[in-house]
């Protein structure tokens, strides 16, 4: 399950949040976005546990409503509290995972 939650979080990683503004190349960036959110999407059907399943999903909404655009401060801040948040739980659910 490691392995899944690594591939989890590279998508994330290297997801464009910002793919939406593209001015050029609109159409590649959008079906791009697509394809790696669809592969996300089928690693989360893989793992079968809800708490890791919510942990990844809390991050991605986290990282998607940091990549809004002329929102203000505080929302910024918070979104960024929860994404740190969700990231300290993935963590402590993946050590648990060692250990067994």
């Amino acid at each position: 399950m490691k392995y899944l939650i690594d591939q989890a979080m590279s998508i994330m990683d290297n997801f464009d949040w910002y793919w939406r503004m593209r001015d050029s190349d609109y159409k590649n960036h959008s079906r791009i976005a697509e394809i790696r959110k669809n592969r996300f999407l089928q690693i989360l059907k893989e793992i079968n546990d809800t708490d890791i399943i919510k942990a990844l999903r809390d991050i991605w909404t986290a990282h998607y409503e940091m990549s809004l655009p002329y929102m203000d401060e505080d929302f910024y801040k918070r979104k960024k509290e929860a994404l740190n948040n969700a990231k300290e739980k993935l963590k402590e659910l993946t050590e648990v995972l060692i250990t067994i």
